[in-house]
């Protein structure tokens, strides 16, 4: 015998109550009523703020995928501009035979080992006194590092800061979206069952195929065993 199952996702959850708000309401014009009133007016009250829930979260999700893929690409890059900047300046140190102090100003020590930072946060603290290092070399009378210039590391240091902001942003914004997500899932079930014991009720005196054809209307769904027949609709039809 066919199973029926219940909705296992929100967009899902979204449609069978739409489907079912419309159908109740279409059935009533023609004089069935297998869905109260109260029932659907209930959906109805319900379903427009569901949705609006779901879109946000949908935006938002998609936006955030955005950003955290943005920010990375600008964090990568960054990293590479601080990894040529050491580069760069313990080459002109040997090049140029300057004082090893002027590594220092590029974030690195006097033996010009390149920083190991396990963090984000500590990639951008040191790329922040990379950049004002920088300015301070050239203060002292140190020839500029050229590849990257100190602008170009100050540039990826800027962009690389502000895609992260913006990526904090976006992560508070879900964070909120989400919130009460859980009691409007817990309603949509509850109109769901609401939904489906009322078709029960009121179809119970029609044979088991001629049941879930109409429950299907209001957005049933229903697995077959294997090798089950299954009940002839419409949309089989068609096939």
């Amino acid at each position: 015998m066919p199973i029926y199952q219940a909705p296992t996702n929100d967009e899902s959850r979204h449609a069978c109550l739409v489907r079912a708000a419309k159908t109740g309401l279409e059935d009533m014009k023609a004089g069935n009523f297998y869905l109260t009133e109260d029932t659907r007016n209930h959906i109805v009250e319900f379903v427009d703020e569901f949705g609006k829930k779901l879109y946000a979260i949908s935006h938002l999700k998609s936006t955030r995928s955005t950003e955290y893929l943005d920010s990375s690409r600008a964090f990568d890059y960054m990293k590479t501009c601080m990894k040529d900047t050491w580069e760069a300046a313990r080459r002109k140190v040997n090049r140029l035979d300057l004082p090893v102090q002027m590594l220092s100003y590029y974030g690195l020590p006097l033996d010009g080992k390149s920083p190991n930072p396990t963090t984000y946060e500590q990639w951008y603290t040191i790329a922040a006194k990379m950049v004002e290092g920088a300015e301070k070399a050239e203060e002292a009378g140190y020839p500029p590092v050229t590849e990257p210039t100190p602008a170009e590391l100050k540039e990826a240091w800027q962009k690389a800061s502000k895609e992260r902001e913006e990526l904090a942003k976006v992560d508070r914004d879900y964070d909120q979206a989400q919130e009460g997500i859980e009691e409007m899932r817990a309603r949509a079930d509850e109109l769901i069952s609401d939904v489906m014991n009322e078709l029960r009720f009121f179809l119970r005196k029609m044979d088991e195929p001629s049941q879930r054809r109409i429950m299907r209307t209001y957005g049933a769904n229903f697995k077959y065993l294997r090798g089950e027949p299954e009940d002839e609709t419409p949309e089989a039809e068609m096939e």
